[in-house]
């Protein structure tokens, strides 16, 4: 079997080493040199350690080939009367049967910050020095050295790098025939979309564009960079802006930024100068650009599939771009061989509920009843999608559990835990509800409840640190 990838960006190359890695297959990867990547620094969720272990590339190489830095989890700034953390660690993930007792009790009792006070100070227990095991299994990355490094190990792997534009696609019966570049033309058993905004292969099929602006109004960023700092956060900074939002995520010599915003409430301009602002300097933007969100209605049509920014693009608060392009190759890598018309039928039936979960959680971080701005006013009266809305009736009275995401919920990106930790940081539950629901619980749960959160603490306490860049310069440097 032959297969065509177009676009060398992350999320072609990553879905190429992912099916190279579990088919006897030829991968020819098509890229364009004058294509750039959006991104001046990315973060990953989880799903990337998956994509890591599975194609076999270790922590070490992530950290030193990528200027990577570890990221536990998302700090958000303002967006609240106390700001919250979403990070998900042991025991906070703990469950008996679905129901996630350990949450219960903390929030039922209105104990607010649950998580590891180490991760917030940017410092790490000194045993991970020497340990084999990664300390988190999420990174913050240097965009272009990401693209650098995996097309480093696309090459080893046999995968064919071909440097060509693709300008013209030629149909036949519905189906690509071949694909026509500036220096060659192509034929291949499959084709991969992974082009981004430009969609050039799946929109020669009839791809048809689902728009989430209903319910998410975030369309327009700009990104630009910072400079060094003595050390560095572990996690992923969400800064509630006038308009929207600014992330801040640090790669190795430097911070990425970005700000995303409504753009009917202020122009390019004017977020920009609210920006300096804020930081208090003149900033130099990298690139910017305007978006609609939401994905195709079906990404899988015929003899292509389209991965990545081709199939979906959703503002970047929770890192998703790269955790669903790893989500889909791994169902896709499965439904190449004898696919037919169900298969298809299946795996968009997948990406369906995939943005659906993707859209859910991010409109939810938005119910917290801001109300500084003329655009946080406005963004309280957007209608709840009926889905989450049903679910949020059940959830403030008791917590979410993976029965409420349905069956397929293993190839979701968020989980119960995921909702519960914003919930909680937007105060959506009612506590008194959830303390029954611990209270309900036997006694033999409720005690060890209690014992693993203590346990977990008097574990942090008696633990000697390191920094986070101090870390970071051992494996780069040492290790």
């Amino acid at each position: 079997m032959k297969i065509g990838i177009v676009g060398g960006g992350t999320s072609g190359l990553i879905c190429a080493l992912i099916i190279k890695r579990y088919l006897n297959c030829d991968i020819d990867l098509i890229y364009s040199d004058n294509i750039g990547t959006i991104g001046v620094g990315e973060g990953s969720t989880e799903h990337f350690n998956d994509f890591m272990q599975f194609c076999e590339i270790s922590h070490e190489e992530i950290i030193k080939e990528c200027n990577a830095t570890l990221k536990t989890g998302l700090l958000f700034q303002g967006w609240t009367e106390q700001d919250y953390f979403h990070c998900i660690t042991p025991p906070f993930n703990e469950r008996v049967g679905s129901y996630p007792y350990v949450l219960s009790k903390i929030i039922g009792n209105n104990e607010r910050y649950y998580h590891p006070n180490h991760y917030l100070d940017n410092k790490l227990p000194t045993f991970w020095i020497n340990s084999s095991n990664p300390p988190v299994f999420q990174y913050h990355f240097d965009s272009l050295k990401l693209i650098e490094f995996l097309n480093k190990i696309a090459k080893k792997r046999s995968i064919n790098l071909i440097e060509d534009k693709i300008i013209h696609v030629e149909t036949q019966n519905n189906k690509i025939a071949s694909i026509v570049g500036q220096k060659n033309k192509y034929r291949y058993d499959f084709y991969i979309d992974a082009t981004g905004f430009k969609r050039v292969l799946i929109n020669s099929l009839g791809a048809k564009w689902k728009s989430y602006s209903d319910h998410l109004r975030m369309n327009s960023a700009f990104v630009f960079q910072t400079g060094d700092q003595d050390n560095y956060n572990m996690w992923s900074l969400s800064q509630a802006m006038n308009n929207g939002w600014m992330f801040r995520t640090p790669v190795w010599g430097r911070y990425g930024n970005g700000y995303i915003f409504d753009n009917s409430y202020t122009d390019m301009d004017g977020a920009v100068s609210e920006v300096e602002d804020l930081l208090g300097h003149k900033i130099k933007v990298g690139k910017e650009f305007k978006f609609d969100p939401g994905c195709l209605e079906n990404p899988w049509i015929e003899n292509c599939c389209a991965i990545g920014l081709s199939s979906s693009f959703v503002e970047p608060i929770e890192a998703t771009a790269i955790g669903s392009t790893i989500k889909q190759s791994f169902v896709l890598m499965q439904q190449i061989v004898n696919y037919n018309q169900s298969t298809i039928d299946l795996y968009n039936k997948f990406h369906s509920h995939l943005m659906n979960n993707i859209k859910e959680f991010v409109f939810i971080h938005y119910l917290n009843k801001k109300n500084s701005t003329k655009f946080w006013k406005d963004i309280q009266s957007i209608p709840i999608p009926d889905d989450l809305n049903e679910k949020l009736k059940r959830w403030e009275h008791k917590l979410p559990m993976s029965e409420d995401f349905g069956g397929i919920s293993g190839y979701l990106l968020f989980h119960e835990v995921n909702f519960i930790q914003v919930l909680n940081g937007i105060n959506f539950f009612n506590r008194n509800s959830i303390k029954k629901e611990f209270l309900s619980l036997s006694n033999d749960l409720q005690i060890n409840a209690e014992n693993l959160i203590n346990d977990y603490y008097s574990f942090e306490h008696s633990q000697n640190f390191i920094s986070h860049k101090e870390y970071l310069s051992l494996i780069r440097n040492y290790l």
